[in-house]
Formats: structure tokens, C-alpha cells, sequence
């Protein structure tokens, strides 16, 4: 069967296993032809070449398929490396903004996918590799972050009553904050490290997740609420403040929330 024909049929295969996934049949054949070894054989999951191309051209349904298969291929792959829901989530969010949109302004990675093996196999090993680097990285930090993290102070503002109030409540301030933190959903905290830690912005984070950039705006701001309340009311549990001082301490927690949360998440702030 001449090539042209091998591309129909895999052409409508392809659209058979993403019945919801709209892609032209030229721009498909000439994505499989560009990964096809000269005078070899097709690929052999063109249907996953068919996916990673739509996801290329943006399109809402493919990027939506393929994070639902983020969340089902990297969990078997870490089972040997670390099996923790924390870390799968760190990985998933490292590969979504590696494989979608590029890092350092670079190409997509997902393009560099040729369809030789499953697309979920090529994942997974993608995401047993991010897990080692990201073991080795936490072990390498271990101690200079322990250091950091011991001898932070709340905030740098000359001011005597706020020197005052996070001298005394620091132990309070953390451990109201870190409680505050864990009650977030897993998607919550997920979102303030992109942004936060990884410095994407509100229009990046919508196309990983196939919704309006709005919505993003929406669910960080709903999250720093939570967190924010959540803080505030443990604080005037813990501490039985006068309503002056608490008030002091709010501000002081509003002030704090950004580099609080860095903190709390894993790494500091990165310069604007």
C-alpha cells in the first residue's frame, strides 16, 4: 500500500480513537511524515501522533485528552521512585509546562514525541526521570533550606509593632499558615506554585488547563482567600488577641501571604 494510502487509514483510525478532536487530514500527515524515518514505516501510534498534533495547534479538546492521560500514566511510573500523591503532582505539573507550552520560552516538548512507543509510556518515563532529578534537587537543598527556614523572619518592615507581633507569634504565624496550606485542594496548591514559584502567567496556566484565562484569575485569587481566612481565623484561636492587635496581625498576614505560601510550597520567591 503506497504511503499516501498507509496516512488515510491511519487518518481515520486516529479519528475513531479521538472522536471529539478536530484535525485536518493534511496538517496529520504531514506532522507523521516529519517523524517517519526516510523509506521506513509509519510510526506505530500514529493515533498518539494524532493527539500530540492537535495539542500543538491548541486545540481545547486534545489539551483537555491529554491531561486526563497525564493524570493516569505518571503514578505507575513513579511506584519505584517515590509514590506519593505530592510528588505525582509536582511531576504532572513539571510535564504539563514542559510538553505544552516550552520552558525559557523554548519549544513544546511534546513535539519532540515520534510516535514510536505509546504516548503514555513516553510520558511515564518522562515523569520517572523528573521525579529522580527532583529527589536528587531536594536532597542537594535539604540542608541549606532547613537553615533558611529556621531562621526566616515574617517580614522586613521597620515598624515596632510589627516587629513586636512576628517575634512573638512566629511559631503561631507558621504553624496557622502551614494548616492553612493543607486544607487547599490538590489543584489549589498546584496553581500557586505555577504561578508563584514558577512565575507562569494567568494566560499560560489557562491553556494547561483548557479553561479562559478569567477563570485562572478566578480560582488563584478564590485560593489566597482561603488561605488568608482560614490563617486568620487559627491565629485568633491560638493567640486570644485584643481586637487591635489582631487587627495588627491580619495586616501582617495579608503582607505575608505571597512569600508565606512560596515558602510553604517548597521553594522561595524568584526575582521579578
Amino acid at each position: 500500500m503506497a504511503t499516501e494510502d498507509l496516512l488515510h487509514v491511519a487518518y481515520q483510525a486516529a479519528q475513531e480513537a479521538w472522536p471529539a478532536i478536530r484535525l485536518s487530514e493534511d496538517l496529520f500527515s504531514a506532522y507523521v511524515t516529519a517523524r517517519t524515518v526516510e523509506s521506513g514505516p509509519l510510526p506505530s501510534h500514529t493515533s498518539d501522533l494524532y493527539l500530540a498534533c492537535a495539542c500543538g495547534q491548541k486545540d481545547t479538546e486534545a489539551i483537555a485528552a491529554f491531561n486526563r492521560m497525564l493524570e493516569t500514566a505518571i503514578p505507575p511510573f513513579l511506584r519505584h521512585v517515590d509514590c506519593s500523591a505530592a510528588m505525582a503532582d509536582d511531576v504532572r505539573q513539571i510535564l504539563r509546562t514542559r510538553l505544552l507550552l516550552g520552558e525559557d520560552d523554548g519549544e513544546p516538548r511534546l513535539g519532540q514525541y515520534a510516535g514510536r512507543g505509546s504516548l503514555a509510556s513516553w510520558i511515564g518515563i518522562g515523569a520517572q526521570r523528573t521525579a529522580l532529578s527532583l529527589l536528587r534537587k531536594d536532597r542537594a537543598h535539604s540542608r541549606a533550606a532547613d537553615a533558611a527556614a529556621a531562621n526566616t523572619s515574617l517580614v522586613s518592615i521597620v515598624d515596632p509593632e510589627m516587629d513586636y507581633l512576628k517575634a512573638r507569634y512566629r511559631a503561631d504565624f507558621r504553624s496557622a499558615f502551614a494548616d492553612a496550606i493543607a486544607e487547599l485542594s490538590a489543584r489549589d496548591r498546584l496553581l500557586l506554585r505555577l504561578h508563584l514559584i514558577d512565575r507562569l502567567s494567568h494566560e499560560r496556566i489557562a491553556v494547561m488547563y483548557g479553561v479562559n484565562q478569567s477563570t485562572v484569575t478566578r480560582w488563584i485569587g478564590a485560593a489566597h482567600g482561603t488561605i488568608l481566612t482560614a490563617t486568620q481565623a487559627s491565629l485568633r484561636r491560638r493567640c486570644h488577641l485584643e481586637t487591635a492587635e489582631l487587627d495588627s496581625l491580619a495586616a501582617l498576614v495579608a503582607s505575608q501571604i505571597d512569600l508565606s505560601i512560596s515558602r510553604l510550597l517548597g521553594e522561595p520567591l524568584a526575582a521579578p
